[in-house]
């Protein structure tokens, strides 16, 4: 990364968010134990996981993501500069590696909002 700070900032919005959604299914499990999912509980729920997700895909389209793309990008290109195609799986690769922490956190956030859907 060029800046350290980019990593840290993300990351401590990341651990943020991570723990929103500990507490969401916290609070899930405790209710459908309790057999309290009324309608609004599960309104209640799926608001809240929606704002997770709406923060998680600003977080990602930030400067900081976008400064990580373009850096994976380069050094894909300074590594295979005659290979596109090689290029490119490496900049997969190597992006995926930043994205991945999003991706687990949104599949959570969805599997609560599939479970409040189902419950409505």
């Amino acid at each position: 990364m060029s800046n350290a700070n980019e990593g840290k900032n993300i990351s401590y919005e990341l651990e943020r968010a991570e723990k929103v959604i500990s507490k969401l299914e916290k609070k899930y499990h405790t209710l459908y134990k309790a057999n309290y999912l009324s309608k609004f509980q599960c309104d209640t729920l799926f608001n809240e996981m929606m704002t997770v997700l709406v923060f998680l895909g600003d977080l990602g389209n930030t400067g900081d993501m976008n400064a990580i793309r373009i850096e994976c990008e380069e050094k894909a290109r300074k590594e295979f500069p005659k290979h596109p195609k090689k290029a490119r799986t490496s900049f997969l690769r190597s992006y995926d590696n930043y994205t991945a922490p999003f991706d687990r956190l949104k599949e959570r956030c969805w599997r609560v909002v599939d479970k409040v859907l189902t419950k409505k």
